[in-house]
């Protein structure tokens, strides 16, 4: 949950959301995302129907809203780092933290990176990385310097750590996310 949103919001609502993104993590232990409905949810969750309407209008904007928190969370930590460090060594951290975050929530990123939470999803991912490229930018040798190449940066980024992490989360090879990230600067850094 974004900062903003959190001081606005009060003990019984962080309580309820928590609740129901709980509820959500074991009701994919158990199956298929679509298969879940708000029915289960709110029986999970131990609280009503207008509870959960009253926080989300339907589940994947409660994925989608999860999904943000995490991305603001990342975004915070991004900026805080930017030029701090070499621009390989700031991706590799970053990066390194966002793995982090995924593997604290497994089961949502799989289901969001392999596409089963729908575009909306995808789409803040995608957004986040072209955030995360604007704190980049400041940082000399981030970017291509063909405006043609740079253009489709973005696009790069995204689907590298997409497809990275997806795979990491389906494989569980043991890796750290401090690995995954500097394999992830390694890779996203080579000239070929």
């Amino acid at each position: 949950m974004s900062p903003e949103t959190e001081v606005r919001m009060d003990a019984r609502q962080r309580k309820t959301r928590h609740a129901l993104y709980e509820a959500l993590d074991a009701l994919l232990g158990e199956r298929a995302y679509r298969d879940i409905t708000v029915t289960d949810l709110v029986q999970r969750a131990g609280v009503g129907r207008q509870t959960f309407y009253r926080h989300f209008d339907s589940i994947d904007a409660m994925l989608e809203q999860r999904l943000s928190d995490d991305l603001a969370r990342q975004l915070a930590f991004a900026d805080e780092h930017a030029g701090a460090t070499s621009h390989v060594r700031w991706v590799e951290d970053v990066t390194a933290f966002a793995f982090a975050r995924a593997s604290q929530q497994r089961r949502l990123y799989r289901l969001i990176l392999s596409g089963q939470a729908g575009s909306g999803a995808l789409t803040l991912f995608a957004v986040q990385i072209g955030k995360m490229m604007n704190i980049a930018s400041a940082q000399p040798g981030f970017l291509p310097e063909d405006p043609e190449e740079s253009r489709f940066a973005q696009s790069f980024y995204a689907g590298a750590v997409g497809a990275l992490m997806l795979e990491w989360l389906i494989a569980d090879n043991g890796r750290t996310p401090e690995q995954m990230g500097a394999m992830y600067a390694r890779l996203s850094t080579q000239q070929v």
